[in-house]
């Protein structure tokens, strides 16, 4: 993933060069870096740099609570949700859309 990143988002030195779009804090935090520690091996810098859609999603719309699932950010966005077969690939086009949404607005 490293050299594919480099190559084809043109990563600089700066850790900060890329970020991490995530459906809450668990994929990276919680999972992946506990998982990389316990086999000694250490992650690129710009994975302790990302956002967590949910929680900005919260502080854009200046809503009380955190949504609890993609499906409610499209939901509240008055969105059509994306058809695939595939929920992972699903997911992810309903979270490039409310990104772009969040961009738009």
């Amino acid at each position: 993933f490293e050299q594919y990143a480099r190559q084809t988002f043109h990563i600089g030195p700066s850790t900060h060069s890329l970020r991490f779009v995530t459906d809450g804090q668990l994929p990276l935090r919680q999972c992946l870096h506990p998982e990389t520690c316990s086999k000694n091996f250490e992650l690129p810098g710009y994975y302790a740099y990302f956002h967590d859609l949910r929680k900005e999603f919260r502080s854009f719309y200046s809503m009380p609570d955190e949504p609890q699932s993609i499906r409610d950010m499209v939901t509240y966005l008055g969105m059509t949700p994306e058809v695939e077969s595939d929920f992972y690939v699903k997911e992810i086009k309903d979270m490039v859309n409310i990104v772009q949404r969040l961009l738009a607005d």
